[in-house]
C-alpha cells in the first residue's frame, strides 16, 4: 500500500468536525441543520461548560437536542485572556483533544454562540484542524445584531447603505472615534463596559439620535431600548448597540433624481473649487437684493478648503473634511475658510453641509418646515436652524418643497408678481 492510499484510507475512518452555530440565546433560532447535526453528533464539544454565570451558554440553547446517554460532552473552554501565549495553550489543547475523537472514527460537533463567522473563538480551533487534514464543514446561525434586528423592529441596513461591526470591548478610544465617524450603520458588539464612552462619542458625531440598545437577547433578562440617549450606563456584557449613519435610507428618500426639476450635484474633488457661493444661511437681514445687505467677508472670493491647514485643537482637521466630502453620497462641500463656519450649532465640522449656504427655502417664508422666527424688522431669521446643513437633509427638503419653489420660480406662476390676479 503506497503513502498516498494510507493517508486516504486513515482520512476515511476519521470522523468529521462540524462548527455548529446555535444562535444568540433563543433555542428557538437554532436553525434545523444545527439541530441534525447535533443530534447525530456522537461528541459535543462545548465552551463554557457548567460556567453560565446567570447567562444562558451554548450548552443550554441545544439541551433540548442532547442525549446524555449516547453523547460524550467535551469542555472546550479557553480562558478569558488577551495574552496571545495563553491562548494559543489553550486551542492547541482544544485542538488535541478534539483530534484525538476524530482519530477515534466520532464525529464532533463543536458548538458556538451566534454565527460562527462573527467574532467567534470556534475559528481558532477548526483552523488548526483544517491544517492536519481533518473533515470540516461549517452550519452558519443567527447573529446576535441580526436578531437585534428583528426584536427593535428596525433594519440595518437599507438601499444601498452600508453596514459597519465594531468590536468596542477590543478597540481602542481612537478607533471607536474613528468607527463612529465613518459613514453608514453600524453595529458595536460588547459594549457594556465602554456604553458611556460609546454615547459620547455617537453624540459627538451626530448620530447618538435613533441608535438603540439590546441586551441579554434571548434570555429572560432581555432588554430592548430604542432610545439610546435615555439608557443609563450600566449594562451587560452581552449588550450591542446599532446606530443608523447620517444619510441613512429614510433621508435619501427625499434626494432628487435627475431630471425632477433640478441637476444633481457632483461632488467635488479634494482641494479643488467646490463652485459654492459662501456666506450664512444663518443671517438675521435679509439677502442681498432683497432690501439688505450681506454681511462681511461673504460671498464669492474666498478661497476653497485646504487640506493643509492647521486646525483648532477638538475639532476635526481638514483631511477629515476631505474625506467626508469624498465619502459622501450625495451633495456636500464643507467651505472651512468661511470666517462664519460653522454658522450653526450642532452638527459636527465633517458632516456640516455648506451647500444651503444660501438657503433655496428662504423664499417659502413660515412654509419651509425650518426652525426659523422673525425679528423686530419682520425679516425671517434661520439663526436656529441647522436643519439643511446637516447631511444630505437640505437636498430632502428641496426635494419635498420642489413643487412649490418651481411654482415661485415659475414665469407667470400664480405665486408669481406677474401672474397675480388683479
Amino acid at each position: 500500500m503506497s503513502e498516498t492510499e494510507a493517508k486516504t484510507n486513515a482520512a476515511a475512518q476519521q470522523g468529521k468536525l462540524y462548527g455548529v452555530s446555535v444562535g444568540p440565546g433563543d433555542p428557538e433560532l437554532l436553525t434545523l441543520k444545527a439541530a441534525r447535526l447535533i443530534e447525530a453528533a456522537d461528541v459535543l464539544a462545548v465552551p463554557d461548560v457548567g460556567r453560565g454565570k446567570g447567562r444562558r451558554s451554548a450548552l443550554d440553547i441545544i439541551a433540548d437536542h442532547v442525549d446524555a446517554t449516547r453523547q460524550e460532552i467535551l469542555d472546550c473552554s479557553v480562558p478569558m485572556t488577551r495574552d496571545k501565549a495563553a491562548l494559543d495553550a489553550a486551542h492547541k489543547r482544544v485542538a488535541d483533544q478534539i483530534a484525538a475523537k476524530l482519530d477515534a472514527g466520532l464525529d464532533v460537533a463543536l458548538v458556538t454562540l451566534g454565527d460562527a463567522g462573527i467574532y467567534s473563538s470556534l475559528y481558532y480551533l477548526v483552523d488548526r484542524l483544517r491544517d492536519r487534514g481533518y473533515q470540516v464543514e461549517i452550519v452558519p446561525g443567527v447573529s446576535s445584531f441580526s436578531a437585534a434586528s428583528a426584536a427593535l423592529a428596525q433594519p440595518l441596513c437599507l438601499g444601498g447603505e452600508s453596514l459597519l461591526v465594531v468590536p468596542v470591548a477590543t478597540s481602542s478610544s481612537d478607533e471607536l472615534d474613528a468607527a463612529v465617524a465613518l459613514p453608514g450603520n453600524k453595529v458595536f458588539m460588547k459594549c457594556g463596559r465602554r456604553l458611556s464612552e460609546l454615547k459620547s462619542a455617537l453624540g459627538r458625531h451626530g448620530q447618538l439620535d435613533g441608535a438603540s440598545l439590546a441586551v441579554d437577547l434571548g434570555l429572560p433578562s432581555q432588554r430592548l431600548e430604542r432610545d439610546l440617549s435615555q439608557v443609563d450606563n450600566s449594562t451587560g456584557y452581552f449588550s450591542l448597540v446599532l446606530s443608523r449613519g447620517v444619510g441613512g435610507e429614510e433621508d435619501r428618500a427625499g434626494r432628487p433624481e435627475a431630471g425632477a426639476g433640478c441637476e444633481p450635484v457632483g461632488r467635488p474633488e479634494v482641494g479643488a473649487d467646490s463652485g459654492s457661493e459662501p456666506g450664512s444661511a444663518g443671517t438675521t437681514e435679509p439677502p442681498a437684493g432683497a432690501g439688505g445687505e450681506p454681511k462681511p467677508g461673504s460671498g464669492p472670493g474666498l478661497e476653497p478648503t485646504r487640506v493643509s491647514e492647521p486646525t483648532p485643537a477638538g475639532k476635526s482637521t481638514p483631511a477629515d473634511t476631505a474625506r467626508a466630502q469624498v465619502a459622501h453620497e450625495y451633495p456636500f462641500v464643507t467651505h472651512r475658510d468661511c470666517p462664519y463656519f460653522p454658522c450653526h450649532e450642532g452638527v459636527p465640522d465633517q458632516d456640516f453641509n455648506c451647500l444651503f449656504c444660501y438657503c433655496p427655502l428662504y423664499a417659502l417664508g413660515p412654509d419651509c418646515g425650518g426652525n426659523y422666527s422673525y425679528n423686530e424688522h419682520g425679516y425671517k431669521d434661520c439663526t436656529a436652524c441647522a436643519m439643511p446643513h446637516r447631511g444630505d437633509a437640505g437636498t430632502k427638503l428641496v426635494k419635498l418643497h420642489y413643487p412649490h419653489l418651481a411654482e415661485l420660480a415659475r414665469r407667470g406662476g400664480s405665486d408669481s408678481s406677474e401672474g397675480a390676479g388683479e
